[in-house]
């Protein structure tokens, strides 16, 4: 995977390291690879999202790239955890497996799944199921 070198601030990592291959659902209207990189790239330091119950969220977006998640391994009072190194490993692996040209463009949407821990659980540390994706922001 050809990932960014440089980071800004602490990394925080609450999902498990062995993201599963991601889904590739590139089309003509999916998001612009640049815009992805940037959206990665401006993820602040040390900082955790959290999803609640079996609904889309959307935590970040940047130009025509969005990225959100869906937690689908606990009801709606638990919330998992995912860190800002979390989700630039995802948007990089979406674009380095993806990654296409369409009509001369390049571009990206993929999604896949990914373990992170439960928020009000970390001496047990429980891992809930998160699907992720990269998607058109409209």
């Amino acid at each position: 995977m050809n990932l960014p070198t440089e980071q800004k601030g602490a990394l925080v990592n609450d999902c498990e390291n062995e993201l599963v291959d991601p889904v590739n659902e590139l089309s003509e209207g999916s998001p612009l690879v640049e815009d992805c990189y940037k959206l990665a790239d401006s993820i602040p330091g040390s900082h955790t999202w959290y999803a609640y119950g079996h609904q889309q969220k959307t935590l970040k977006t940047n130009g025509t790239c969005a990225f959100g998640v869906e937690n689908v391994g606990s009801g709606w009072g638990t919330a998992a955890k995912i860190g800002n190194d979390d989700i630039r490993k995802a948007v990089w692996l979406a674009i380095d497996q993806h990654g296409a040209l369409v009509n001369g463009v390049k571009r990206i949407a993929a999604k896949g799944t990914m373990q992170c821990q439960q928020e009000a659980d970390p001496i047990k540390r429980r891992i809930l199921a998160v699907n992720w994706s990269v998607y058109h922001s409209k």
